[in-house]
């Protein structure tokens, strides 16, 4: 009997798409009863009207009622939906009707889920489209995560078992309780409740609207989470570069109008904050929050801002990248190309609607009504632009397919591969203006092919052969041998190159393609100056350049290798049958069970990729890449000799988790490698392989499933896992993940499977008890609280003995908490310090000098019980404070299928209690809580059993049901800014030979609407950390079915009101802001990259004594022989110096440490001089000062016109006094802000 489990459901995730349970539903629902009584509509979140200006609403909730109330009220338990499940309708409000009603036929879009079996479900979908227009698959836009892969794995029962016995069961019959079923009920009392304790203060949260003012604290809608504030603040002595990021916030309390007053030890908090109403309607609030300390801030308001709120916009612009081949729009010579097609992704799939649910790119009328005809493609127009309107909030990547047949060649990346991100928040037009000017979100450039001596192709100016050809081969620049140690690596497969004519008008010449071992010549090249260009079809590397110089007479110009650098790292390795036989048959001793892939030398040296001379590989096995915080980064396969890569590793800088599955085998040892690029240099091979690897084999079992890593472009990683069948006796155990369920789907929560962006959660109790089972060994329902019983109707019984500690509870075989990423963070690092060093790192701080790294790390939310004889068991999950497990009710998205799959996932074996929700098959019906499990282990297999949980909040008085409504956690943001131009060459920094951060520097956070948030400093080296308020719209039309909160990053913030600029705003550096996603309970990597506006870049800033004069200022920079005038500094000295203006000594009046005055004599030249400062040692100032001595008669006159710029003077902006003097006048520009980039274009004197 084969059948098919995975302990992490991987298979069942799911790419959300369209209507399709309500179709379902419908379609049931006519099989039932007949004719249809109501317009089929689609949900509310789909089919808003939009006004003149689209808008989005802040807080999507289904609150749909249904057209009909089954007859009988099926449970949630069966494995196959009841086929009397109701029709779900929205709610009455303004809707746009789809141009075409949707099909009730389902696309014939195949399903990717190995694990799912036909059930009385459609595994094929409907499309989510308003139209009929897109009957074919549309092509999808290219992400770097593969997570559309099945996860799960065949397992092979053992024989000694008896296949009826099944490894989830379900109970025999429905339960007849004769106990009160558990009803809907608030949050238990936690911590925060009143009264306080001794160590802790009373904080009130509220909220107010922020254009009436008015207060929102006791409106039913009112809700709100406090999460300790754990981001490190370089302001508070704790620097985020000398400290690894925290994954998880714990939540302190939660609350609503009806317990807004809560109690909080001393401590840093973030309150985010919902304002309803519920269920959502036109006028609802945007979620937002506020940091506060305790026990400074009694109490804390937070300003929500009003829907509707503004839809965003992404434009596009795509050029002809001829003048010159760069990768960059020149504007303006190169042209726009028409009829492209843009297509977005959300990092699950493809978006192909708008917000409104209708196709994307559609157009309406004055009216907000679809114009027929439009939507479905998105073109580009005669000048290369097409904006995609009506977005939701989020990050989307913008991928652009050229008109088939062309030949058209993409050059453009940003970080690498064919798409290119850009960040919409609410209201965004589709430009940026990071450069400083306002540009597309968007540019992404295309060439044709062209060759010297053609005609016929659109390079017009290389219509004349040459006799050179130029020979060269481009390689990949490769770190491997070592930090900041760049070799010749890997060739680049059949790389494109190209010409400029520098020569010319730097306009393209030459573009074609090189083979496959990187090998390229380009023939019939005209004498001249060239620069060339290459770059791959795939770019996974950095476009790069160099200057070729043809002779007359020339033949050949040999370039030699060419190295390019790759955008990213890349792990790669096998997956193996620990069992010392290698796949040609050949026997290695002691082999079996070493956790190492043992392979022998058949000539010329250990061959790692010789799959005949090592042990076996295990094909199809699924292994993830995962954030530290357990979302999924990542997923790949093997192949039939069980060779795995992740290609596209993005180099964070920081440790992401490599996780192998325990779906079927028992798991031996995992051996992390680093590697080189040894003999031609072409190949990458792990170091001291197989038997002296970096890390590992120290752990067997379960700990070796995962691997923390740290992955830096250019580098390759080598992790081999090793597996082997269950000997007589042996199982895997029971674990799982403890998830938090930001987006849920299922009608079922049994079913409920993690979306990939979806965070584990750490330090959560699992208790594991002996089930008590029933003459035929099946589980016992409980009817009343008693010994085994303790929650009463309907869970499952546990073996209770008097032995227990607590009988009711039931004796506990074993208790665990869910594994945190932070509390079991890599320690010991080695690294290079780059000048032939090493650094011992305790701390593995994550840093750009710690480049790679393999280690024993985990994820958060993961558990395991290793030991477990095979038996049948009880897992209960303890929400921690401030959540709880998801119910029936608690469904907050309607896209997307329930999925059942072949062997179901464990059995819910909480008390009973009635499903209060019209939208749900199981409304009105007993079924049991899932905070418990009902597992049976049997051995050689290794059961899961997975949690759900969710913030709580208090819906004890739903008695008529408004939907889901709890607050969701914040998510993090961990960036650096950074100095664009310089490089940091202090030995002493974490940045030493990487870009210089910025350091003591504002950040500020805002909104939308430009309303602060917080502000954050950087540390030393540039760094800065932030927790925020998560987005709460779960009904985005797009395949991931969330919008993420977006926010605004301001890089040296200058504060609210620029004219009176924050303290310690740069004023050498630019602002910049940037746009950057924050996801429910994840972190966000980010780098804000400044530019520098000073007259010269320092690589590091000038070293001066502290003794000595610093003149800061003076009181006037012009005036006449006579003038008395001040200056201002430091380190003058308490006895009186001397100061000049050039070579004269002015008349001193008086003399401190930090202000001199002095008169100018009557002797004194006119002109322009240098004002020095000379102390009694002697020392005098490094900097001076212009003075302009002015006046005529006894002398050469001087006496320039003199225009003043500043507040109360004629000018209000230097350009205004530039473009109003005439050549030879003095610019005197008084102290102030001046948010301008003048030109100068006259010849005039401008004076600071």
């Amino acid at each position: 009997m084969i059948l098919q489990i995975r302990p992490k459901y991987k298979g069942t995730r799911r790419r959300r798409n369209g209507l399709n349970r309500l179709v379902l539903a419908l379609i049931l629902l006519l099989l039932a009863s007949g004719p249809p009584t109501a317009i089929f509509r689609p949900i509310s979140a789909l089919a808003q009207e939009p006004t003149a200006e689209p808008i989005i609403q802040p807080a999507q909730e289904p609150t749909a009622e249904p057209t009909t109330q089954p007859a009988e009220n099926p449970t949630a338990e069966p494995t196959d939906q009841p086929a009397d499940a109701p029709t779900a309708e929205p709610p009455a409000e303004p809707t746009i009707e789809p141009t075409t009603s949707p099909t009730e036929e389902p696309t014939a879009a195949p399903t990717t889920e190995a694990t799912t079996a036909p059930t009385s479900e459609p595994t094929q979908e409907p499309t989510s489209e308003a139209t009929s227009e897109a009957t074919s698959e549309p092509i999808p836009a290219p992400t770097e995560e593969a997570t559309a892969e099945p996860t799960s794995e065949p397992i092979i029962l053992p024989a000694t078992e008896p296949t009826a016995e099944p490894i989830v069961s379900e109970p025999a019959a429905e339960v007849a309780p004769q106990a009160n079923f558990v009803t809907a009920a608030g949050p238990a009392s936690g911590e925060w409740t009143l009264p306080c304790d001794s160590d802790e203060s009373a904080v009130t949260i509220g909220a107010f609207d922020r254009d009436t003012t008015a207060d929102l604290s006791n409106d039913p809608g009112f809700r709100f989470i406090v999460n300790e504030d754990v981001a490190y603040q370089a302001d508070e002595g704790d620097p985020p570069s000398l400290n690894s990021p925290r994954s998880y916030s714990p939540v302190m309390a939660v609350g609503d109008d009806t317990s807004a007053t809560i109690c909080l030890p001393e401590g840093k908090y973030l309150v985010s904050v919902i304002g309803g109403p519920f269920p959502p309607t036109p006028g609802g609030y945007k979620m937002s929050g506020k940091h506060f300390s305790v026990p400074d801030d009694g109490t804390v308001d937070v300003g929500l801002v009003s829907g509707p709120l503004p839809l965003a916009s992404i434009n596009v612009v795509v050029h002809h990248d001829n003048l010159m081949v760069n990768g960059a729009q020149d504007i303006p010579q190169e042209e726009g190309l028409v009829g492209f097609s843009v297509l977005l992704e959300d990092g699950t799939g493809e978006v192909s609607v708008d917000f409104y649910g209708n196709p994307i790119c559609t157009e309406y009328d004055g009216n907000g009504n679809p114009i027929s005809g439009t939507g479905g493609q998105c073109l580009t127009d005669a000048n290369g632009e097409v904006t995609v309107p009506n977005l939701g909030p989020g990050k989307y990547g913008v991928f652009v397919v050229p008109p088939d047949g062309q030949g058209w060649i993409q050059t453009s990346t940003i970080e690498g591969t064919h798409t290119v991100d850009a960040w919409v928040e609410e209201g965004n037009k589709g430009f940026i203006t990071e450069a400083g000017v306002l540009g597309p979100a968007v540019a992404i450039g295309f060439v044709h092919e062209c060759r010297f001596g053609s005609a016929s192709d659109d390079c017009p100016t290389n219509d004349t052969a040459g006799t050179a050809t130029i020979i060269g081969r481009v390689r990949e620049a490769s770190e491997v041998g070592g930090e900041f140690q760049v070799e010749p690596g890997k060739a680049v497969d059949r790389p494109y190159v190209a010409l400029n004519n520098l020569s010319g008008n730097d306009e393209q010449v030459y573009t074609g393609r090189g083979n496959s071992d990187g090998t390229f010549e380009i023939p019939n090249v005209p004498p001249g100056t060239y620069q060339l260009v290459y770059w791959d079809e795939p770019q996974l590397y950095i476009i790069s350049f160099a200057t070729v110089q043809v002779n007359p007479g020339d033949t050949e110009v040999l370039m030699g290798d060419l190295l390019t650098p790759r955008w990213f790292g890349q792990i790669q390795g096998y997956t193996y049958i620990d069992d010392g036989i290698a796949k040609d048959g050949h026997v290695f001793s002691g082999g079996a069970g070493n956790g190492i892939r043992d392979c022998y030398d058949a000539g010329g040296g250990i061959d790692p990729y010789n799959a005949d001379t090592c042990e076996k590989g295990l094909p199809n096995q699924d292994l993830d890449i995962r954030f530290n915080d357990g979302s999924i980064k990542y997923a790949s396969f093997t192949d039939a000799d069980g060779y795995y890569d992740f290609p596209t590793h993005f180099p964070y800088g920081h440790y992401l988790i490599w996780e192998v599955g325990f779906g079927r085998l028992k798991q031996m040892s995992t051996a992390g490698y680093f590697t080189e690029f040894p003999g031609d240099g072409l190949t990458p091979i792990p170091t001291g392989y197989p038997y002296n690897p970096e890390n590992g084999p120290a752990e067997f079992g379960a700990a070796s499933l995962l691997q923390a890593e740290i992955t830096l472009a250019g580098f390759y990683h080598w992790i081999d896992t090793g597996k082997a069948p269950y000997g007589p006796g042996e199982n895997g155990g029971i674990s799982g993940i403890v998830h938090y369920a930001a987006t849920r789907n299922e009608f079922n929560p049994r079913l409920a499977a993690a979306e990939d962006y979806e965070p584990g959660v750490p330090n959560v109790t699992i208790n594991l008890y002996e089930a008590a089972l029933d003459a035929n060994q099946q589980p016992i329902p409980c009817t009343v609280a008693g010994p085994g019983c303790p929650y009463g109707a309907g869970e499952y019984q546990r073996v209770s003995t008097a032995t227990g500690t607590d009988p009711d509870s039931g004796d506990l075989v074993d208790s665990v908490a869910t594994d945190s990423y932070i509390d079991n963070h890599p320690t010991d690092c080695v690294y290079s310090d780059l000048l032939d060093g090493t650094i011992n790192d305790s701390k593995c701080l994550e840093v750009p000098l710690n480049m790679r790294q393999i280690q024993d790390g985990v994820f958060d939310g993961g558990y395991a019980f290793e030991d477990t004889p095979k038996g049948a068991y009880i897992v209960e999950m303890i929400a921690p404070p401030g959540y709880r497990h998801i119910k029936e009710e608690d469904q907050n998205t309607d896209q997307g299928d329930d999925f059942i799959p072949q062997v179901p996932p464990p059995a819910c074996a909480g008390p009973l209690h009635i499903v209060n929700d019209p939208r749900n098959p199981a409304d009105g019906t007993p079924t049991p809580l899932c905070d418990s499990k009902f597992v049976r282990v049997i051995d050689g297999t290794n059961p899961p059993a997975e949690f759900y949980v969710m913030t709580d909040f208090d819906d004890s008085d739903n008695a008529d049901f408004t939907g889901t409504t709890e607050v969701p956690v914040p998510g993090f943001i961990r960036g650096t800014l950074f100095d664009d131009l310089n490089v940091q060459f202090d030995p002493n920094s974490v940045m030493f030979q990487g870009k210089k951060g910025v350091p003591f520097t504002p950040v500020g956070i805002l909104d939308f609407q430009g309303n602060e948030i917080t502000v954050v400093n950087t540390d030393a080296d540039g760094f800065f950390e932030v927790l925020l308020p998560s987005g709460y719209t779960r009904l985005c039309p797009t395949p991931g079915g969330i919008c993420p909160a977006i926010y605004l990053v301001v890089g040296n913030y200058p504060g609210q009101d620029p004219q009176h600029p924050l303290s310690n705003w740069n004023p050498a550096y630019a602002t910049l802001t940037v746009s950057l996603d924050v996801w429910t309970g994840k972190t966000t990597y980010a780098d804000v990259a400044l530019t520098p506006i000073t007259g010269f870049g320092f690589d590091n800033p000038p070293v001066c004594t502290a003794a000595g004069p610093d003149v800061q200022s003076v009181d006037t920079v012009a005036g006449p022989r006579g003038t008395t005038f001040n200056i201002y500094g430091s380190g003058f000295g308490a006895t009186t110096g001397s100061v000049a203006l050039g070579i004269t000594n002015q008349n001193i009046i008086s003399w401190s440490d930090t202000a001199i005055t002095v008169s100018i004599p009557n002797s004194q030249p006119r002109g322009a001089q240098q004002l020095l400062v000379t102390d009694s040692a002697e020392n005098t100032s490094q900097s001076g000062i212009t003075f302009h001595v002015t006046g005529q008669g006894g002398g050469p006159p001087y006496n320039p016109p003199i225009k003043h710029v500043g507040a109360g003077q004629t000018y209000s902006t230097i350009q205004a006094a530039i473009d109003a003097a005439n050549n030879g006048d003095l610019i005197i520009v008084h102290p102030g802000l001046y948010f301008e980039s003048p030109i100068i274009y006259k010849n005039i004197k401008l004076q600071g």
